[in-house]
C-alpha cells in the first residue's frame, strides 16, 4: 500500500487511527521522518488500538533519531517499554 492509497482512505475515514498509523508506518519506511512522526503521533491521539501502540510509539523514537534528534527520541521509547511490560504482566 502505498502512502497516496492511504491518503485517498484517508478522505474517507479521516482520523481513522489504524489509517494513520499504517501512513506513518509507510512515511518513516520512505525516510520521509518528519510525516511519519506527525502521523503516527495523530493515531495515538486518535485512540490506535493498544496491540499497535508499542509499534507506533517504538517508529516514533527511531524516526526523531534519525533526525538527529535524541532527546525526543527519549519519551517515545520509555513508552515502548511501558507497553511491553505491561503486555508481558497485565494483557491478555
Amino acid at each position: 500500500m502505498s502512502s497516496n492509497d492511504l491518503t485517498q482512505a484517508l478522505a474517507l475515514k479521516k482520523d481513522d487511527p489504524f489509517i494513520l498509523y499504517k501512513r506513518g508506518l509507510v512515511f518513516y519506511l520512505m525516510k520521509d521522518y518528519k510525516n511519519a512522526i506527525r502521523d503516527l503521533q495523530a493515531s495515538l491521539e486518535f485512540g490506535l488500538e493498544e496491540r499497535y501502540k508499542a509499534n507506533a510509539f517504538y517508529h516514533i523514537g527511531l524516526a526523531f533519531a534519525c533526525l538527529n534528534k535524541f532527546s525526543e527520541a527519549f519519551e517515545p521509547f520509555t513508552s515502548v517499554n511501558f507497553f511491553l511490560i505491561y503486555d508481558l504482566f497485565l494483557g491478555d
